[in-house]
């Protein structure tokens, strides 16, 4: 979790734990909801378009440390993925364990390539 306050600059302060158990989510969700502080998740970090980037201040929480896929149905071709996991790490899995693929290509290809 990464707090980061802001005023006419840049920000002030940073703290970077990441939770590696779902469960302490939802407890920091609580607190920042009771205390009506912002809360920006950071996932996979694939994306190239400053999506995660806290820009008016509160807490950037750090998913990756909770990564992997739980389930893929077959039938429906739905995955249940957790929000930590890079998109590199998601579609090897995908193609080694389970047979399948996304069928897709990144847009911020060269973001996935700096993350091994």
């Amino acid at each position: 979790m990464t707090v980061v306050t802001r005023h006419d600059s840049a920000p002030s302060h940073e703290h970077r734990p990441s939770p590696v158990q779902p469960c302490v989510v939802a407890p920091v969700l609580a607190i920042c909801n009771d205390a009506r502080i912002p809360v920006t998740l950071g996932g996979g970090r694939s994306g190239c378009v400053g999506g995660t980037i806290p820009l008016f201040g509160g807490v950037s929480l750090d998913m990756c440390g909770i990564s992997g896929i739980i389930e893929v149905d077959g039938d429906s071709l739905l995955v249940d993925v957790r929000a930590g996991t890079f998109g590199d790490h998601y579609e090897h899995e995908l193609r080694t364990v389970h047979g399948s693929t996304l069928a897709r290509v990144p847009r911020c290809r060269p973001a996935l390539e700096s993350t091994r």
